[in-house]
């Protein structure tokens, strides 16, 4: 018989615990793909997207405020070294309406003589575009095929494109396979004669010329020397630039999921490391045996790693593809969250390469003690011992001690990062290393625990409970391990559900102080990456504002600007008398409603934390007319673009940014005309083709956001719980087995059935017990830690506080796995015989 074939037998044996091992990997492994390529995939979209639609166009000039200019400056722009051609483009958010819906596109108005510089078109029906619609009539327009398929659209179809002048009758002349296009929010792309746009879109001249580059041209030196020839007021930058607001929308969700994907690794890395010294205990005999036949200590380490690479190659295979199909409803989730079609996974070779090493990489990690343990046994000692722990043997400290200084570490690591000496890129890794840390001191806590319990405990439990606490001492390597996963499932239950649940009910207090109004009317619902809409026209104000029953009616704008070297959105609403519907985190309201009625601003956290400005100092932001600098009348916490966003009163936006029409009017009825208010809207809407919202409606589409995020997570804080709960029935079985003689005589002389079942269920109850305490405070803790850090990365201030309905779902979710978890071992102990059970060696 040879090594590898005595590998595999041992793996065919003990099944329950080659899956218990498999699974600690495969979830590990599972997690940090599925989060990588989700992440990835959230974190790119909106650049890959915009840089798709941009064509061969490598870099693009726009104006700091997003503002239409005179495209003559295009003629210097041609004359700079590195630029082959330049294409004018009008480029705005339209909702298209069809006999099957709406949906909101990306409308780009286009020389049909010039474009094809930029973008290949494969018509696939109907003829390319012309001139520009004479007399009113309907605008000629191409769709991307597969868009047009999806809303049951066809070449010479008639649709509506709602636009601030406006609906306006459109032909579809023909659809296109454009790889650009289709990689563009599912292809939600309308092209339109570039004077046809022009006059839909109130736009004087152009709001982009996009530059093709010479081959071989450098795209950083190209940018410099076009930087240079262009007016104060207008920029170059990459088409993907246009997705930077959506990346920083989504950082504090990829962050989360991270820490959280690294926990699985480690809870993991602690079920293998148990499987196996287990493993070890069990096969003392079979180890002796080889020693004696002639294996040296090197061959039998061999053997357990050997066991170790096979498991951590199988799981780490089969980890990777339910990663990739993780990451498939992830992406969706996180896409909801952005309010976003995104396009398809964009898969990388990065997160299968991290995910192909850490799984062997765990494996082996995790085993190495048990294998250093298996090689040292002697032939002697593993024949005459049975293999299980005394109390005195109680095992090294010096991991529990190395625990500490990690534990030390990471909190000076930790008060780096809230001063923000540390890149918001440690968190993960120091969140993991915090967890291995306190789970290496758990031994050093759990004999006072297990004494504690015990005392309180054995009154209620009787003899069973007396008798399961003495096992818990005399096993006390495995009754740590158990404990220590334990410990990691409470405390990410404790301090991600405990996160989860604050977060949103900070941003159901934000909805309910700035989404104020009855009734919503719009054109299309913004994603929450970009924030771009489609502007109504100004006369539907007044027109909703004659209706019966309406009280008020608030116009309100998401304009694209730049301040402190980056873009932000300006929030332009208007404000009455009344409370404030801000979620004022710094000033008096009254001080902040004055303030704005004086031209000033109001700032989100994350973007004064960025800006380094307070209440009283001033911001420069690039706005039509030039920059401007703004005091800051208050700060308040906004979600919008990730908190890199101000609010300004709306006539101050009126001249500052030459609105035209508002994206969203927030209406607000008398009191009791609710009702017979909404029908009216309705009318109206209709007529308009526009879109209605109540409160209701509004409210369920942000659950709808969110609840994707939140479903996944609990699923991975639940998936830690299995892998917990196996890591128990491993632990007891191991104990029933090592116990079948002294589980005989406690049979021969008396003890029922009922009763051994009670001390084995005991055994997990104390188990349960001991992992809580830790757990429960290390959870709170990490909690505050994740709190502060949103705070001091993201400048985001999310109030602090415990939930005691996470508390007490994490206690009572803890014990009824852990009893669940028991009944296995419990019921194949009171099957025991009990000669046999005598006669076991």
């Amino acid at each position: 018989m040879t090594f590898r074939s005595y590998t595999l037998r041992e793996l065919r044996r003990r099944p329950g615990r080659t899956l218990l091992t498999l699974l600690g990997i495969i979830i590990g492994v599972a997690a940090v793909v599925a989060v990588s390529l989700a992440t990835a995939t959230a974190r790119d979209a909106y650049r890959t997207m915009f840089d798709s639609v941009g064509g061969r166009a490598e870099l693009e000039v726009v104006a700091q405020a997003g503002h239409a200019f005179d495209p003559t400056v295009g003629l210097d722009v041609a004359e700079v070294e590195g630029v082959e051609s330049v294409v004018p483009v009008v480029q705005a958010q339209a909702a298209l309406l069809t006999h099957t819906g709406r949906a909101s596109v990306l409308a780009l108005g286009v020389d049909p003589e010039l474009d094809g510089l930029v973008r290949d078109y494969d018509m696939r029906e109907g003829t390319p575009l012309t001139g520009a619609a004479k007399g009113g009539g309907p605008v000629e327009v191409l769709l991307e095929a597969g868009f047009a398929d999806s809303l049951g659209v066809g070449a010479g179809d008639v649709v509506r494109v709602l636009a601030p002048t406006g609906l306006a009758g459109a032909t579809v002349v023909g659809l296109v396979d454009s790889p650009g296009a289709a990689a563009f929010n599912s292809g939600a792309v309308l092209f339109a004669n570039i004077d046809d746009a022009r006059r839909l879109f109130s736009v004087d001249g152009v709001n982009a010329l996009q530059l093709v580059l010479a081959q071989g041209s450098a795209v950083h030196s190209v940018e410099e020397r076009v930087s240079a020839v262009l007016p104060a007021e207008l920029l170059v930058q990459t088409p993907a630039s246009r997705g930077d607001l959506a990346r920083d929308s989504v950082a504090n969700t990829e962050a989360g999921l991270s820490s959280l994907s690294g926990l699985a690794l480690v809870a993991g890395s602690f079920i293998i490391l148990n499987a196996f010294l287990m493993s070890v205990g069990e096969r003392r005999q079979q180890i002796a045996l080889l020693r004696a036949l002639g294996a040296t200590r090197r061959q039998v380490t061999r053997l357990l790693l050997r066991e170790a690479a096979v498991l951590g190659v199988v799981g780490t295979a089969i980890g990777l593809v339910l990663g990739l199909f993780a990451s498939i409803g992830l992406g969706r989730a996180v896409g909801g969250l952005v309010g976003a079609d995104l396009p398809g996974l964009i898969l990388s070779w990065q997160p299968f390469v991290t995910g192909a090493v850490l799984g062997p990489a765990m494996a082996l990690a995790a085993t190495y003690v048990p294998a250093r343990r298996a090689g040292r046994i002697t032939p002697l000692e593993g024949l005459t011992s049975d293999g299980s722990e005394t109390v005195a043997s109680g095992g090294r400290r010096w991991p529990s001690y190395l625990g500490l200084v990690l534990v030390a570490l990471c909190l000076v690591a930790a008060a780096g990062l809230l001063l923000g000496t540390l890149p918001a890129t440690a968190a993960a890794p120091l969140f993991m290393t915090l967890i291995t840390g306190c789970v290496l001191v758990v031994p050093l806590v759990t004999p006072a625990l297990s004494r504690c319990w015990a005392a309180a405990l054995v009154p209620v439990l009787g003899m069973e409970g007396r008798l399961a606490f003495r096992q818990l001492e005399r096993h006390r390597t495995r009754t740590n391990l158990t404990v220590g996963v334990l410990f990691v499932a409470v405390v990410v239950a404790v301090s991600m559900g405990g996160s989860l649940l604050t977060n949103v009910r900070d941003s159901a207090d934000w909805y309910d102080r700035t989404i104020v109004g009855d009734y919503f009317v719009r054109g299309v619902i913004p994603d929450s990456g970009t924030m771009r809409a489609a502007a109504l026209e100004p006369r539907i104000e007044q027109e909703i504002a004659a209706l019966e029953g309406v009280e008020a009616v608030y116009p309100f704008s998401f304009l694209q600007a730049r301040a402190v070297e980056r873009p932000v959105v300006v929030l332009a609403r208007a404000f009455d008398s009344g409370p404030l519907p801000l979620d004022l985190e710094e000033g008096a309201p009254e001080d902040v409603l004055s303030g704005l009625e004086r031209g000033e601003v109001v700032l989100g956290t994350s973007l004064a934390r960025a800006a380094d400005v307070e209440v009283g100092g001033e911001i420069e932001v690039e706005t039509v007319i030039g920059p401007v600098k703004y005091r800051v009348a208050g700060l308040v916490t906004e979600y919008t673009a990730g908190g890199y966003a101000l609010y300004m009163d709306y006539p101050t936006a009126e001249r500052d940014f030459e609105v035209v029409g508002a994206d969203l009017y927030m209406v607000t009825a008398v009191a009791g005309r609710a009702d017979s208010l909404g029908g009216e809207l309705r009318s109206l809407v209709e007529r308009e083709g526009l879109l209605l919202q109540s409160q209701a409606d509004f409210r369920q589409l942000v659950a709808d956001m969110i609840n994707g995020i939140l479903g996944f997570l609990w699923l991975l804080i639940a998936l830690v719980f299995v892998v917990a709960s196996l890591g128990i029935i491993n632990t007891l079985t191991m104990n029933v087995l090592e116990q079948t003689r002294e589980i005989g005589l406690l049979r021969a002389v008396a003890m029922t059935r009922r009763q051994l079942r009670q001390m084995i269920l005991s055994q997990a109850l104390g188990m349960a017990l001991v992992s809580l305490v830790p757990g429960l405070v290390v959870g709170v803790a990490v909690q505050y830690l994740l709190n502060q850090g949103t705070r001091a990365m993201g400048g985001m201030p999310v109030e602090f506080s415990v939930s005691p309905v996470v508390l007490v779902s994490t206690f009572l979710a803890a014990l009824v796995i852990s009893l669940l978890a028991a009944y296995f071992p419990a019921r194949r102990a009171a099957r025991l015989d009990i000669v046999r059970s005598l006669q076991y060696e």
